[in-house]
C-alpha cells in the first residue's frame, strides 16, 4: 500500500488560459525560453482565504475525456525568483475553472 504524506492543499482555478496558450505554452521554446500561462485561483475551504495567480510552464496534457474540454495537466510554477514548483491540475476548457495543486 502506497504511504501518504499528509494532506494536499487543492486551490479552485476561477480564471485560466485558453486552449491556445495551453498548446503554445506544451509545444513551442525550449527548457529555457517557454510560454507561461497564467491561473487565477481561490481556495474556500480554509479560514485563510487566497486569492492569487501562478504562472505556470505546461509539461504534459491528457484529455480528460472525449470531449476535449476537461484536460489533466501538469507543469512547474515559475516564482518571481526562477523557482520552478510542480504542479499537477484538472482544466475545464469552457468556465476556464478546475483545480490546481503542489506535487512533489
Amino acid at each position: 500500500m502506497a504511504q501518504q504524506d499528509g494532506p494536499t492543499l487543492v486551490f479552485r482555478i476561477v480564471k485560466g488560459p485558453s486552449k491556445f496558450d495551453l498548446m503554445v505554452s506544451l509545444m513551442n521554446g525550449d527548457m529555457n525560453s517557454r510560454w507561461l500561462v497564467k491561473f487565477e485561483y481561490k481556495n474556500s475551504d480554509s479560514v485563510i482565504k487566497i486569492h492569487s495567480s501562478m504562472n505556470v510552464r505546461i509539461e504534459s496534457l491528457c484529455r480528460e475525456d472525449g470531449g476535449g474540454e476537461s484536460w489533466i495537466f501538469t507543469g512547474y510554477k515559475v516564482t518571481e525568483t526562477g523557482l520552478l514548483l510542480k504542479v499537477k491540475g484538472y482544466y475545464y476548457l469552457p468556465g476556464r475553472s478546475g483545480t490546481i495543486s503542489y506535487t512533489e
